[in-house]
């Protein structure tokens, strides 16, 4: 346990507390902290009011040191009541006297509210400017206005402030109007005469309760529905799922027979981006279109994506070359297989992958009549393919089978591609009784001698013991021990470690 952190820890919470605990009084503007005159004075007075102590408020509060008389740091605070009934946004804005320097910051609950005295308790217990004895720290006020701070609610306000000026925006520009039918919405105001949509409502206010107030667009799509009574904000459910609320200025004017009454429901709808008229049925289409704009972008992405992996995969795509078949019959032509699996774009979706990878091979040839055949060649029949390079030398790939070293060594290393199945691998060299060959994508050699049919893999794995490795190759070179005596799996990753192999049973082995 760390004793002094928690000492200090303590000291400086009662420090906090006891400190905001402190009794505080204006009188006159000067500051008494337990009946006690301190020498800092605060003027204050309301630049703007929107809707009393319910609405919008503006203080300014200014403090300064009385025996100097010299102001020390300006603080206005600011409320914003975002919707009827909502939460007010409030924050302070702490200015340098000069007002060159303001840091906005949120009101901490823990140092009281916003009135005067909690604006004070915030000065001297959260931003310590000046102290209980009325002494201003000026280092603390520098340090504070060499931080910059953004109020969270001040954004939340400006936030707001910015939808309102769109939403007004928009009304402007549309300007709905309810005709004296109270059902028809024009545009244009009262001499408009394009209609973009109706409105349904109910005789009197409470009946929305049960019959909501229903707004729809020229193509009788249901735009919003809203709900009041008398004294009540309308609240408006909109298409799009979301709510709002507001108070209808023209609520206490009449029961729902009010054009007035409508016109500023519609003008609330349209500020919030609907602007009626065939608007959604348009904004579907331009999604739509949107939609398929994105795809056909996405899809030549895709296409480009699918040629890069195409060229660096090890498959092989149309390559010159010929096959020679189980029975001896050699075609030429161009020549493909996959080693891999890489995605074409151009392949339905949801299909089950029944690709059988370096085991199956397709020709592209014509004929002794002249006709343009394609031919697919499995390894299972011991086919051979070879490809022909611009300089004329050649790449061969043999169908076989490569032997499996068992279920534990499989499960623990990645082993050759299809072990223990058919597989095309291709020719590295030959020398003596012995082929090399290497599996692809893996790149893993394996070896053949003349009497056997199968491959020897020498991949086997850590759970594998070396002596039944050693004894698994013993047997495959036909009771032939291996010279060193060894079996490290990892060296015969390298072709020289096999080559030492090969010379040793051409030159040591019957």
């Amino acid at each position: 346990m760390n004793t002094p952190k928690i000492i200090a820890v303590f000291v400086s919470l009662f420090f906090i507390f006891s400190a905001s605990a402190q009794k505080i009084k204006i009188k006159k503007g000067v500051v008494f902290i337990d009946k006690v005159e301190i020498p800092i004075k605060v003027d204050s007075e309301y630049v703007t009011t929107k809707g009393g102590i319910m609405g919008d408020f503006h203080q300014i509060l200014t403090f300064s040191n009385t025996s100097t008389s010299n102001v020390f740091v300006i603080v206005e605070h600011i409320g914003k009541m975002m919707s009827p009934n909502g939460v007010k946004e409030t924050w302070l804005e702490i200015s340098d006297p000069s007002k060159e320097k303001t840091n906005s910051v949120d009101l901490d609950r823990a140092f009281g509210g916003g009135s005067k005295k909690g604006i004070i308790k915030h000065l001297i217990n959260k931003y310590q400017f000046f102290n209980v004895e009325g002494v201003v720290d000026q280092n603390k006020i520098t340090e504070f206005f060499d931080t910059k701070t953004e109020s969270k609610a001040k954004n939340k306000a400006n936030k707001g402030k910015a939808k309102a000026k769109k939403s007004k925006a928009l009304i402007s520009k549309i300007r709905p109007f309810v005709k004296n039918d109270l059902t028809t919405i024009v545009t244009g105001g009262a001499m408009g005469t394009k209609v973009i949509g109706t409105v349904n409502a109910p005789d009197k206010y409470h009946d929305t309760r049960t019959t909501p107030i229903k707004v729809y667009d020229l193509d009788n799509n249901l735009v919003a529905s809203a709900t009041t009574d008398i004294l009540s904000p309308v609240i408006i459910s909109l298409i799009d799922g979301s709510t709002f609320e507001y108070k209808n200025k023209y609520q206490l004017s009449g029961g729902l027979g009010n054009k007035d009454f409508l016109t500023e429901l519609v003008e609330k709808i349209v500020g919030k981006g609907y602007a009626l008229g065939s608007q959604i049925n348009k904004e579907k289409e331009v999604a739509h279109q949107e939609e398929n704009e994105k795809k056909a972008i996405q899809h030549e992405k895709d296409k480009a994506n699918y040629e890069v992996a195409k060229r660096n995969s090890s498959n092989i795509y149309h390559k010159k070359g010929y096959v020679i078949d189980e029975k001896g019959v050699k075609r030429e032509g161009d020549i493909s297989i996959a080693f891999q699996k890489i995605k074409n774009p151009a392949d339905w979706g949801g299909m089950v992958d029944i690709s059988s990878y370096g085991n199956s091979l397709a020709l592209r040839y014509i004929d002794k009549k002249g006709k343009k055949k394609i031919k697919s060649f499995s390894a299972k029949k011991g086919t051979r393919f070879c490809l022909i390079n611009e300089d004329g030398s050649e790449v061969c790939y043999q169908g076989m089978k490569i032997q499996g070293n068992g279920l534990l060594g499989q499960a623990a290393t990645v082993t050759f591609e299809g072990v223990g199945e058919v597989q095309y691998v291709k020719e590295v060299l030959k020398e003596g009784k012995i082929t090399v060959y290497q599996s692809t994508p893996s790149n893993k050699y394996v070896i053949r001698t003349e009497d056997q049919e199968k491959a020897f893999n020498f991949v086997f794995g850590a759970l594998i013991k070396k002596e039944k490795k050693l004894a698994k190759l013993k047997e495959y070179l036909n009771g032939c021990d291996y010279g060193d005596g060894t079996y490290d799996e990892a060296s015969f990753e390298n072709i020289d470690k096999i080559k030492e192999l090969i010379n040793f049973y051409n030159n040591s082995c019957k």
